[in-house]
């Protein structure tokens, strides 16, 4: 019932992952970025003063989004897991859901269309779909195949609202002319 004078995240990154290529994306409040050493990273958001859910719920969020890429040596099959620790002031650390990716093989024709980013990853409600071609169409389904959210889009990114959505894993598939890539998300 008080606010957060100091948060911090420590992020232990996947050893599949090469740790030279991560980038910030975004971060909701002023935030120092520190490399612990041995794939271990510091998001630091010192006086951030956020507020407790019951005086202020709106504003007592934030989130960060980097990315970062696997290394190139990676075979198939490979798995990247990830989960961080949130520490807010002295209290002990709140432990966020695990992360779990693994290698797999999309079709030649799913891999040519290049440059689609979507974050943040994992989302809460709002994703931002961005390419470097024209967006035809989106498709999002759940992992049975069923279709979840469908949009014509005529644009080079768009913002979709899935608050609606339940928790899980979905997979979003982005058309543009005629190539296709498809993208895996987690909704918290």
């Amino acid at each position: 019932t008080a606010p957060a004078q100091d948060i911090y995240i420590i992020d232990t990154l996947s050893a599949n992952l090469d740790w030279t290529t991560m980038k910030m994306i975004h971060s909701s409040h002023d935030m120092q970025l520190i490399d612990l050493g041995n794939g271990v990273m510091k998001f630091n958001f010192p006086g951030i003063w956020l507020p407790d859910s019951t005086s202020n719920e709106p504003l007592s969020h934030g989130d960060l989004t980097y990315q970062i890429k696997e290394k190139a040596t990676n075979g198939l099959g490979s798995e990247i897991l990830n989960t961080a620790h949130i520490y807010f002031d002295w209290n002990p650390a709140i432990v966020t859901n695990t992360t779990y990716n693994v290698n797999s093989v999309l079709s030649v024709k799913e891999n040519q269309l290049s440059k689609v980013e979507m974050y943040p990853n994992p989302f809460m409600g709002l994703i931002n779909v961005s390419s470097s071609k024209i967006i035809d169409e989106i498709l999002i389904t759940d992992l049975m195949g069923k279709e979840i959210y469908k949009s014509k889009v005529d644009n080079y990114q768009i913002q979709l609202d899935l608050s609606n959505t339940v928790s899980g894993v979905y997979l979003v598939r982005i058309k543009s002319n005629n190539e296709t890539s498809t993208k895996r998300i987690v909704k918290k």
